[in-house]
């Protein structure tokens, strides 16, 4: 029997009990499960989590977007994937699209992550536990960062590519490899999420 695993960027990680997975933007991935994994699943824009927020957006604050040295999910067990389950009712609980439901679904998703971050950090960070991961996986994800951070004033790849430390050859084959888009097209992506957040709010 193949047993239950997540595929991430070409990776296998096994899942094993409750777990909350973290699918980061852009990130190729795939399930091979015998037999059937069940839960709730959230799929959401940064556009939504942010809501009203200015940037840059905390979203990618979290420590399970892009991992590094970690891996994209967190095994929860049975009494703490009870505490998560009360938080995915309250979101169903709020179906019904209205403004105010919309205002609480975002507010329970960013309590949940919350949790989950403070969870994630005492078992990888503090605890020391650590997975291999490639270079390109870190510049990979610290560009992503940096254009959260400074896509209002910087534009450039070549200038990301100075921050990182790295060429801008080869921060475009590392983002070309990880997302199949160039960091030209990540950089216009995000402008384009401000402009739309700005001609709606």
């Amino acid at each position: 029997m193949v047993a239950e695993a997540f595929f991430a960027d070409f990776r296998a990680y096994p899942i094993a009990g409750p777990t909350l997975i973290f699918v980061s933007p852009g990130q190729v991935h795939r399930w091979n499960q015998k037999p059937r994994l069940t839960g709730p699943m959230m799929c959401f824009t940064q556009e939504f989590y942010d809501g009203k927020e200015p940037p840059p957006s905390s979203l990618l604050d979290h420590p399970f977007w892009f991992p590094f040295q970690t891996p994209p999910l967190l095994t929860i067990g049975e009494d703490r994937a009870a505490k998560f389950d009360s938080l995915w009712n309250e979101m169903e609980a709020e179906a019904t699209p209205s403004k105010e439901s919309e205002d609480i679904v975002r507010a329970l998703l960013r309590l949940l992550f919350y949790k989950a971050a403070r969870m994630y950090r005492s078992i990888f960070e503090e605890g020391g536990a650590q997975l291999s991961e490639s270079e390109q996986s870190r510049i990979g994800r610290d560009f992503r960062l940096a254009v959260e951070k400074h896509f209002r004033t910087t534009t450039s790849v070549s200038d990301y590519a100075k921050y990182l430390h790295v060429t801008a050859d080869h921060l475009g084959a590392v983002v070309r490899g990880h997302t199949g888009r160039t960091p030209g097209d990540i950089i216009r992506e995000r402008l384009l999420l401000e402009a739309k957040r700005l001609l709606v709010h």
